[in-house]
């Protein structure tokens, strides 16, 4: 599906796509706009559309701000600028920033650290300033994306993702699933010490071993648990954990391991033995501590699974130090533990299924029988 083009109307001093008016411009020097309404448009369309307003009215655009409110309640005045752009030289890019006035945060290579989110997108790093505002200093970096059918909406997840993961690693902001991966990808796996382990995230000191059904078992286990959350989880390998002053347990320190001794394809494939049903999209991921040492981090990403994916199986059911063959398990995340679900809850799960099917079935035959009723 091709991106839309935003055009300039010098009678409205408005954007438009097609005949829709999208963005009200105010004649200042920052244009603001709700993401929703310009999503599906092309970014060089926007820059197109900006140049044109500069010169029509001899003004210039010094920001842009895109609002997450939607279009329906968006208010040009009123409403949160959440991501500011940047428009110099008929180029439209992203700014992401931190204070400098902090000192809990690490020192963070922010080209680096966003590189490897920045591949995923498409997008690229450009350069980066520093700005005073009332006395505090702060560090702005600019990002873009390239090619003509980029959007809008593409930019802003680009930009909105990348802002979150720069917060994690200079010690604001909530770290994700995503974010960690995102930083152990970085290079940054010294920012996750202190994170406690909880409902999405588990610490490894190794990767699972695959020497035996049991170690196959526990790698699927695992990994169903977090899929039947039904929200983003990450397991990261080269990390260990000590118990906390809650009780739980916390990353205490970073442990690369010996890079070589991880077959990622043979983990695939043993989850796609263990797992009903395949999970595509999971990410399995190596990273070096540093370049050239063979040691390093490692993480299993698994994503949001769909409701009709879950519940996720596991093929088998260990009793002692036997994997049962004949059985079935279904794992499930509960704060920093993995409890499993009873036969109770299996078979009313059951006779969910089997109510819901009689009653499309007798929907079918009531919509299938004729109105006099014969």
């Amino acid at each position: 599906m091709s991106a839309s083009e935003l055009r300039y109307d010098p009678e409205a001093v408005a954007l438009f796509i097609g005949a829709e008016q999208v963005v009200d411009i105010a004649r200042d020097d920052a244009v603001v706009a709700s993401v929703e309404a310009v999503s599906k448009a092309s970014v060089p369309s926007m820059e197109r559309a900006l140049s044109k307003y500069e010169e029509a009215d001899g003004a210039t655009v010094s920001a842009v701000y895109l609002s997450d409110v939607p279009a329906n309640e968006f208010d040009g005045d009123q409403s949160p600028r959440d991501l500011p752009l940047s428009f110099i030289g008929g180029r439209l890019m992203a700014e992401i920033g931190r204070g400098l006035d902090r000192e809990d945060g690490l020192p963070v290579d922010v080209a680096g650290l966003l590189a490897p989110l920045l591949e995923r997108y498409g997008g690229s790093y450009v350069d980066s300033f520093r700005d005073e505002q009332e006395g505090h200093w702060f560090e702005l970096h600019s990002l873009a994306l390239a090619g003509d059918e980029r959007t809008m909406g593409e930019l802003f997840e680009m930009a909105t993702n990348a802002q979150a993961l720069l917060d994690a690693a200079s010690g604001n902001g909530a770290l994700t699933a995503r974010t960690v991966r995102d930083l152990l990808a970085g290079g940054h796996a010294q920012a996750l010490v202190g994170q406690p382990e909880s409902s999405w995230i588990d610490a490894k000191a190794i990767p699972h071993k695959l020497d035996g059904e049991g170690a196959s078992f526990e790698l699927g286990k695992d990994v169903a648990a977090f899929a039947n959350l039904g929200q983003d989880a990450i397991i990261v390998f080269g990390l260990v954990t000590e118990p906390g002053a809650s009780g739980g347990d916390v990353i205490d320190r970073v442990h690369p391991f010996k890079l070589s001794s991880v077959n990622v394809p043979a983990l695939a494939n043993a989850l796609a033995d263990r797992l009903v049903p395949l999970l595509t999209d999971l990410d399995i991921g190596l990273v070096e501590s540093r370049a050239g040492s063979g040691y390093g981090y490692g993480w299993l990403f698994i994503p949001q699974q769909p409701p009709h994916v879950r519940p996720v199986l596991v093929r088998g059911a260990l009793a002692g130090d036997k994997v049962l063959g004949a059985h079935i398990s279904i794992p499930w995340r509960v704060g920093e533990d993995t409890r499993h679900w009873d036969a109770s809850t299996v078979h009313a799960l059951i006779q969910a299924g089997r109510v819901a099917l009689e009653q499309a079935e007798q929907r079918e035959a009531d919509r299938a029988r004729p109105p006099d009723g014969r």
